[in-house]
């Protein structure tokens, strides 16, 4: 699959550590463009993805629904690039700023880091122009109106 992928100019993203660490040294042998999850990795694997600058893409509110666990994303964020996922549109609905608002709330990261994770972060992994504003980046941009309801009590503005 790994070589089919890249034949195929496409990216290869491996499942990782979402049940138990036994599964990670496995994909990380397979040298993929990314991982998902990494629930449960161990020091070993943390030092091989930052050796190895794998990036990892987590799914915290879907871990947590399938009793998956919580990923370390602190440590994770300290050592690669980490973007966020919602994973099965089954157990949860598609929203990045539920999983952001989740994330910033489980984690100890900052407003931008998570912000990071949800737009450039992932855009980066994924190949794309985007995910930040900056020129020769495409413009993909949403407007939020600060003075709504649903924005009222918000503290740490990006």
């Amino acid at each position: 699959l790994r070589n089919a992928t890249a034949a195929a100019g496409k990216l290869f993203g491996i499942h990782a550590g979402e049940r138990d660490a036994h599964d990670i040294n496995a994909a990380l042998d397979l040298e993929p463009d990314f991982l998902v999850h990494m629930v449960h990795p161990e020091a070993l694997h943390l030092e091989r993805v930052e050796d190895s600058e794998i990036p990892v893409v987590i799914c915290p509110r879907s871990n947590l629904v399938t009793d998956a666990g919580v990923a370390p994303i602190r440590e994770l964020v300290d050592r690669t690039t980490v973007a966020l996922g919602t994973d099965n549109v089954m157990l949860n609905s598609p929203s990045m700023f539920r999983e952001m608002e989740f994330t910033s709330k489980l984690a100890d990261v900052s407003a931008a880091e998570v912000l990071r994770m949800a737009t450039v972060n992932g855009a980066d992994i994924a190949g794309l122009n985007y995910g930040l504003v900056e020129e020769g980046r495409d413009a993909k941009l949403l407007v939020l109106d600060g003075d709504t309801d649903n924005l009222a009590g918000v503290e740490d503005v990006v």
